[in-house]
């Protein structure tokens, strides 16, 4: 599967992981170099990716704020090709590391 990793720092002990699916017409956009460009402005870690469904899945971590203001900035770029968006509940990002080591710091 493809996928685009964002810039990897030291977790932070109060950061936390967001889950987030976008459909609609999402691929084939621009939609995971723009979201790996703006993660790394706000020096988030996590990775995007396309699915097969013609989704793309985004795991971000960091501080709320941050993540927060990626998905406003996604959100303003992407309207008009954004249908819906699923966020997971929010999670200690030390412990979805740990249960997605392998996803979360796979590099292709």
């Amino acid at each position: 599967m493809n996928k685009r990793a964002f810039y990897v720092k030291k977790i932070e002990m109060n950061a936390i992981a967001r889950h987030i699916i976008f459909t609609g017409r999402v691929q084939g956009v621009g939609f995971r170099f723009t979201a790996l460009d703006l993660a790394n402005r706000y020096r988030l870690t996590g990775f995007v990716r396309n699915l097969a469904d013609g989704a793309v899945e985004l795991v971000a971590q960091g501080s709320d704020e941050q993540i927060n203001a990626l998905l406003q900035d996604i959100q303003a770029r992407y309207s008009d090709y954004i249908t819906e968006t699923v966020l997971s509940k929010k999670k200690n990002a030390k412990q979805q590391a740990l249960a997605a080591y392998k996803t979360v710091y796979e590099f292709c």
